[in-house]
């Protein structure tokens, strides 16, 4: 997903059942702007969470059907 990258003024973007790995949330450091992600069915774990925590303008997530177990949350606070 780097072509996503080259995208910084993005304010929303739904990724559903688009297989995604935990290292490959990088490219979202790159979206300041992100105030809704969505990111279902993606076979991401607690692992990738860290990825989001510059995103301070995100104001709806969507994690569902993921595999994460709750000890990443700690990351979104």
């Amino acid at each position: 997903m780097p072509t996503l990258a080259t995208l910084p003024g993005l304010e929303e973007l739904q990724i559903g059942s688009v297989k995604v790995s935990d290292a490959g949330l990088g490219f979202l450091k790159a979206m300041p702007r992100l105030r809704s992600l969505g990111l279902s069915d993606a076979r991401l774990t607690d692992q990738g969470l860290p990825n989001l925590t510059g995103l301070t303008a995100l104001r709806s997530l969507r994690l569902d059907r993921n595999r994460i177990n709750g000890s990443g949350f700690a990351y979104l606070r």
